[in-house]
């Protein structure tokens, strides 16, 4: 019986951080529409902190894709 609870909450805790990169890869996905489009600049003279995400855009990316497959550690 433990041995199903334990599992049910890895599969639990797995299908969150799925959600998770799913949710934050969206999010990434429309700053980058937003940067093609040069609307960024708007952006960024409402929101000063997203200076950081554009000028560091592709590393995120990589992070993000290397956190994804399993090359950095949880």
């Amino acid at each position: 019986m433990d041995s199903k609870l334990y599992r049910n909450e890895e599969a639990e805790k797995s299908l969150n951080n799925i959600k998770y990169y799913i949710r934050t890869k969206l999010e990434m996905d429309e700053l980058k529409l937003h940067m093609d489009d040069n609307s960024i600049s708007n952006l960024i003279s409402e929101y000063s902190s997203l200076q950081f995400y554009k000028d560091n855009y592709e590393k995120i990316r990589r992070e993000m894709e290397q956190w994804n497959n399993g090359k950095i550690k949880k």
